[in-house]
């Protein structure tokens, strides 16, 4: 009918957020992403919602408007948008933003089993996550003692467990939280024990 009916002065549009870094810019499962810019939020109090080239990521810092960090999560290999929305549904997008790597695999681990000392080599690929360096490396969530690393193989020394396990989990993790797991790869054996030496 024409009719209406008006609030003065009662909206502000905001200056559209904008993403000027993301760091690391590219990753795979647990990969540590922090998002740098101005007005992330758009006016709300926190974000709902985070995705790296499609797939929704976990956030861990989301009330900041200058600075929000999330863990990355599996995905499809490729090239991608970072998209931010807020509580209110406004939208930060930083165009190709995040390349999804795909997820690292350990294809063996020789020996798989062993003792405090045991020199193991672990074979795969994309064993670094992306990444250039290693946090940990544990066998049995026992750390290992790395000896050298590269995507396709690392080599480490067993740490010391003290007693026989049965095959746990091998985790690799990568300095950026990416992470690369075969469940059930190491078993710790019983230690040696030496119970006499004649002549002595």
């Amino acid at each position: 009918s024409g009719a209406s009916t008006t609030l003065q002065d009662g909206f502000t549009y905001l200056a559209p957020g904008k993403i000027s870094s993301v760091t690391p810019s590219k990753g795979q499962l647990n990969t540590k992403v922090t998002i740098v810019g101005t007005d992330l939020l758009g006016g709300g109090d926190e974000l709902d919602k985070v995705t790296l080239d499609g797939t929704e990521a976990t956030i861990t810092t989301g009330d900041n408007a200058t600075h929000v960090e999330v863990v990355a999560q599996s995905g499809g290999a490729g090239v991608g948008d970072v998209v931010l929305t807020a509580d209110t549904g406004a939208v930060v997008t930083a165009k190709d933003g995040w390349t999804q790597l795909a997820d690292g695999e350990i294809t063996k681990v020789d020996p798989n089993k062993g003792v405090r000392g045991s020199i193991v080599t672990i074979s795969g690929a994309s064993l670094l996550g992306g990444a250039t360096d290693l946090a940990s490396v544990t066998l049995d969530s026992i750390a290992a003692t790395v000896k050298s690393k590269s995507n396709t193989e690392i080599v480490v020394s067993a740490g010391n467990k003290g007693d026989a396990g049965s095959a746990s989990d091998v985790v690799i993790t990568a300095d950026t939280g990416a992470t690369v797991t075969l469940a059930k790869g190491w078993t710790y054996l019983t230690p040696g024990n030496i119970t006499s030496v004649e002549p002595d």
